[in-house]
């Protein structure tokens, strides 16, 4: 919002934490519309999962605009990083599908679990080694000669390790997409609002 629109702008955002899946989920959402909310937007792919659940506030897809950001790049194979469970990587696996003609490749098992132990213990922590990066970078490679042409990221400290290594896919973040979708809502929103 503050790149958008300067810093005289606020973003009306209420934070509610959740613990991890769907416990408390009717009960937050029922708390969020009451304290004003008008949108919600689930920040982990678990919860997402679980949206069609979330029925007292209409939900900010965390797919979409993957989907809709592939579509333009004309990406019909990716590679799939940074998830953090087997249901994870199905839920974004069958999104895809669902979408038509978006394949998804995935790390080897062992490389799906180096990473996440390597999130946990370097990149959570604001630490970039360059064994770690060397692993990133290995990774990517592999899904690339599998055949994936882009990078989908749903882990957001790999974003960042990307970012400042050598390119060697084009990286889809999937918290930064998912934000300025939510950025969007929040403009329309306004606009609609605005012009009654």
């Amino acid at each position: 919002v503050r790149q958008r629109f300067g810093d005289g702008r606020p973003a009306n955002v209420l934070s509610v934490s959740l613990p991890s899946g769907a416990p408390g989920l009717t009960a937050a959402a029922q708390f969020a519309r009451a304290s004003g909310a008008e949108s919600a937007l689930l920040c982990s792919s678990p919860l997402n999962a679980l949206a069609g659940k979330f029925e007292a506030l209409p939900v900010i897809s965390m797919t979409a605009p993957v989907i809709d950001a592939l579509r333009r790049a004309k990406t019909p194979r990716i590679g799939l990083i940074g998830t953090r469970s087997r249901e994870e990587e199905q839920y974004w696996q069958q999104s895809l599908r669902d979408a038509g003609q978006i394949e998804s490749l995935l790390p080897l098992a062992s490389d799906r679990r180096h990473l996440l132990e390597v999130i946990d213990r370097e990149f959570s922590h604001g630490v970039v080694t360059e064994a770690a990066r060397a692993d990133v970078l290995r990774i990517v490679h592999s899904l690339r000669q599998a055949g994936a042409r882009a990078v989908v990221v749903c882990t957001p400290e790999l974003t960042e390790v990307l970012q400042d290594s050598v390119p060697l896919l084009p990286v889809f973040d999937v918290a930064e997409l998912h934000t300025l979708a939510a950025v969007n809502w929040m403009t329309r929103s306004d606009v609609a609002e605005s012009s009654k």
